[in-house]
């Protein structure tokens, strides 16, 4: 329940911000990423699977992309917009959902290990492992019932 009301707030408080103060929220939404890569580093810790491991470096690679596009836009955007370059926002939103892509199967493998810890939780990636580009999943495994 608190939860609910903490993320309901939150919600609310950053779309009142967006629109009195965009650029303090924006630096606000991107102190968050701090708080999820302080999270999944303390969870990595404690994982032994290097295909999690992997995919974690994966997230924050696409992460780094997508922060460094976002400053150079905020903080050279007249140099940008005087070579007619000025893509650098949008590239910030294809950037950051592709980190978000494999950030949220990253928060389920670890909160499968928690919550449900019966199953056992494996990485996935569609279509195929070797494919340069591809989209993370888990899947749940249940364990062997022995009578």
């Amino acid at each position: 329940k608190h939860f609910f009301w903490l993320s309901g707030v939150t919600t609310i408080i950053s779309t009142l911000m967006s629109f009195i103060k965009p650029a303090v929220n924006a630096y606000a939404l991107n102190c968050i990423a701090f708080h999820l890569l302080y999270l999944t580093w303390r969870e990595l810790k404690k994982c032994k699977d290097r295909r999690v491991h992997r995919m974690a470096a994966v997230m924050v690679m696409w992460w780094l992309l997508a922060i460094s596009s976002w400053i150079s836009d905020r903080w050279l955007c007249g140099l940008w917009q005087a070579i007619n370059f000025p893509y650098f926002h949008s590239f910030w939103h294809v950037l950051i959902a592709l980190s978000l892509l494999y950030l949220c199967p990253l928060v389920i493998y670890f909160d499968v290990c928690y919550e449900m810890p019966s199953f056992r939780p494996k990485l996935g990636y569609w279509p195929s492992d070797s494919w340069p580009v591809v989209v993370p999943y888990i899947a749940l495994e249940e364990p062997h019932k022995q009578c």
